[in-house]
């Protein structure tokens, strides 16, 4: 089945929405579009790979860009006309286009998706264990800290990144941790070290 996940029309035709048996478009429009050629359809009625499918009804002419994702066909962006009509290159150039932008948002959109659900695994792991956690990029800047930190420091959530977990230590053990910390990044080795913190 076909699903219409976002449809847009002008008053001239009835939105398309729900969904759409497969078979509406006939076998030699869903082979075409399997191997990824574009359909351009100047009229829904007479056209040879329409004519006399349900598919007509919906509309005059059309453009279908199928997207292929790996060698598989994963989705298609369809624009149709109200009337029929004799769609020229550049037109069709333009929807293949916009197939592919629209693609790649909606690819950058999954992804973000799926990174925003991993990290919403990891915080409720790392909150789940009674010890204090905490993460650095590369450069040592510190940029995550779990709510046992925040717990047992009282301050307010994000006041500790980068730089300022140094001043959660007792000021004679500042110097030695932060330098330690610094030589720790320069050469790679474990950070291990014993200090009084601010509760």
């Amino acid at each position: 089945q076909v699903e219409y996940m976002t449809s847009w029309t002008s008053d001239a035709m009835t939105p398309l929405t729900g969904t759409l048996p497969m078979s509406t478009f006939g076998r030699a429009n869903l082979d075409a579009l399997r191997v990824g050629d574009t359909r351009v359809l100047s009229d829904y009625a007479t056209d040879p790979m329409t004519r006399g499918l349900p598919v007509e009804k919906m509309a005059g002419a059309g453009i279908v860009v199928p997207l292929r994702r790996q060698g598989i066909w994963a989705a298609s962006l369809y624009v149709h006309s109200a009337s029929p009509r004799r769609w020229n290159a550049d037109e069709v150039s333009v929807v293949e286009a916009v197939a592919e932008i629209a693609w790649d948002a909606v690819e950058r959109a999954q992804v973000t998706t799926a990174l925003r659900e991993s990290e919403e695994k990891f915080r409720a792991i790392a909150n789940s264990i009674d010890q204090m956690v905490w993460s650095t990029q590369p450069d040592g800047f510190h940029d995550y800290y779990n709510d046992r930190w925040y717990e047992f420091t009282g301050v307010p959530y994000g006041s500790t990144d980068g730089e300022g977990w140094n001043g959660m230590f007792h000021p004679d053990d500042q110097e030695r941790a932060w330098g330690l910390w610094r030589r720790c990044l320069e050469t790679g080795q474990p950070y291990r070290i014993e200090y009084r913190l601010r509760h």
